[in-house]
């Protein structure tokens, strides 16, 4: 599947949007056709009774969109923030929730750990109730 560009459009990038927007003069009016990254359906695809609208929800779009790629970075430079020694935890199921813990117990890198599954302690809440705590039992 090909991404759909306007005869005679006029192509405008966004990089640090990820952005790329064709405006074009359609049968109704002003028109664009907006992609983000490399996917071939369009994030947008209007027409606007001017030109100026037309701009000025482009610009509100890449604007939106430039936040979200400077999010996403801060959040991948930042790293998972771990050390050796620090305890994590999954719980899953559906009726019963289940808990299972983690120790890290190396950090190769700002965006890997090594863990280990730890021994945890349960306390019911009454004998047989099959509900209570449950917490961490580091090695």
């Amino acid at each position: 599947m090909n991404r759909f560009i306007p005869t005679g459009a006029e192509t405008r990038e966004f990089p640090a949007a990820a952005v790329v927007a064709y405006c074009y003069e359609s049968a109704r009016g002003p028109a664009l056709v907006a992609y983000k990254g490399r996917q071939n359906k369009p994030a947008r695809h209007y027409v606007f009774p001017t030109i100026e609208r037309r701009d000025d929800n482009l610009a509100a779009f890449v604007k939106e969109q430039t936040e979200l790629q400077e999010a996403k970075r801060a959040r991948r430079d930042a790293g998972h923030g771990l050390k050796a020694g620090d305890i994590v935890y999954s719980s899953w199921g559906y009726e019963q929730t289940n808990v299972d813990f983690y120790e890290v117990i190396r950090v190769p890198s700002s965006r890997s750990a090594v863990i280990r599954k730890i021994d945890q302690d349960t306390t019911e809440s009454a004998p047989g109730s099959m509900s209570g705590t449950t917490t961490p039992k580091p090695r």
